[in-house]
């Protein structure tokens, strides 16, 4: 079967370094399209790269939200030039919709309920506006895909029209997080060997519920790393003033991230909405444990007492004290995290693609 085309949109800059989960997961996906040869293009933002083929630009900007972004989608993809026969790749429902007029096949990745954190950072009357846009723009899409079961459920309930063109298809997890050398990894960080690491990555955004981290671990034996950055990091870092055992190194990309990773005894993440998190797989791949809430498909890799703990606020340092003193869990954690390798989980995507060419 002839190889389909592919246009990737989302909100990635091919030439930042400080990526995302989403914008991670883009880069990884061209990537693999390309070597497996397909012929692929990328509507994203930011200056151009001319180590990037067939890249458009939305917006010249270093940093930019969301919503800045879906509005330049909006108003410049008409003037766009995507081949004819190309399938349209977006991560939001709400950039369907600059695509809505083409003749090309749209699939949409749903990275998990956007729409709810949506509500809880924006607001009742935004929520709602939302929800009539994500409804018009499934519609319009041929292929779903979902990143987690949890995902897949709660679209279908939300709108059963999209029951048999919705698929579940996990992230996957780059070459380059695999088990490093601890005593090494953690020099390059200035981290003591017999500390206790728990860490932090990601957004400081209000659903990742970092405050609640830092409330439960603040002042206790374990050393607590937060790496990334967000609209809650002025107020996350007042609230752990004073506090010694927490450490705020901002955000940490390219080959950084997997050393940085390497250095924890535990990933935690009390996330509220998750669809499948990357950072979660990528952090069984390097063989660390993870202490998550039983968000997404967590619980799909996190197995209580051999890759980590599923946690709630009442129970995360007991969990974590049983984690801390746990055996052979890296073993466990490289087991598991060796099915969502992107020769799986990217055959499963090409695949995708060239049913639509049919």
């Amino acid at each position: 079967m002839k190889n389909p085309k592919v246009v990737l949109v989302g909100q990635y800059n091919p030439s930042h370094e400080e990526l995302g989960g989403i914008e991670n997961y883009i880069k990884s996906l061209h990537q693999y399209l390309i070597k497996k040869k397909l012929e692929t293009y990328i509507v994203g933002w930011g200056k151009h790269n001319e180590n990037i083929k067939n890249f458009t630009s939305i917006i010249k900007s270093n940093k930019i939200r969301g919503a800045v972004f879906s509005m330049n989608l909006l108003v410049k993809a008409p003037f766009i030039k995507i081949p004819k026969n190309a399938v349209i790749h977006v991560h939001r429902p709400d950039h369907i919709l600059p695509f809505m007029l083409r003749k090309n096949k749209i699939i949409c990745t749903l990275h998990g309920a956007h729409v709810e954190n949506i509500r809880l950072k924006k607001g009742f009357v935004t929520y709602m506006l939302y929800n009539v846009l994500q409804k018009i723009a499934l519609r319009r899409a041929d292929k779903i895909m979902a990143v987690s079961d949890e995902t897949k459920n709660y679209f279908v309930t939300k709108y059963p029209f999209v029951k048999n063109k919705i698929t579940v298809i996990p992230p996957a997890v780059g070459l380059m997080f695999k088990p490093l050398d601890r005593k090494k990894c953690r020099k390059g960080f200035g981290l003591r060997n017999g500390e206790k690491i728990l860490l932090y990555l990601g957004r400081l955004e209000k659903e990742k519920q970092v405050d609640i981290l830092i409330k439960l671990i603040s002042n206790t034996k374990y050393k607590v790393i937060i790496a990334g950055a967000g609209r809650e990091e002025q107020r996350l870092k007042e609230q752990a003033q004073g506090s010694k055992n927490i450490a705020f190194i901002g955000e940490v990309y390219g080959e950084s991230v997997p050393k940085l990773i390497n250095c924890a005894d535990a990933l935690v993440l009390l996330s509220k909405h998750e669809g499948m998190p990357t950072v979660v797989l990528e952090s069984l791949a390097c063989g660390i444990p993870v202490l998550s809430t039983d968000t997404g498909d967590v619980r799909k890799v996190v197995i209580d007492g051999k890759t980590g703990f599923i946690v709630t606020p009442d129970n995360l340092l007991q969990k974590t004290e049983k984690l801390i003193n746990s055996r052979n869990l890296k073993k466990n954690c490289l087991k598991i995290a060796e099915k969502y390798s992107w020769n799986n989980i990217g055959n499963e995507i090409v695949a995708l693609y060239q049913e639509l060419e049919k």
